[in-house]
């Protein structure tokens, strides 16, 4: 018996049980493999949202700003700022 409980038989070969451990530690690899790549996925999508997001205030930011410069000053602007 190896270090993870597998008898291996006289052929070469690990037991049944020994091939159904293996066969559950593959499922197991594969399912954490599709794990990290839907939680890949699901982090890009993130990112370019909060991205997307950023560039949508800055873009807001900016056109706030250049139609309050843009806009003549009403009679009596100067009047109240002083």
């Amino acid at each position: 018996m190896d270090s993870v409980g597998v008898t291996w038989q006289g052929s070469g070969g690990p037991s049944v049980k020994g091939k159904s451990l293996v066969k559950e530690l593959l499922r197991a690899l594969v399912s954490q493999g599709r794990s990290l790549a839907n939680a890949r996925g699901a982090s890009t999508e993130l990112s370019r949202a909060r991205v997307e997001r950023e560039e949508v205030e800055i873009y807001l930011h900016e056109l706030r700003r250049s139609r309050r410069s843009a806009d003549p000053e009403e009679p009596g602007d100067s009047a109240r700022q002083a």
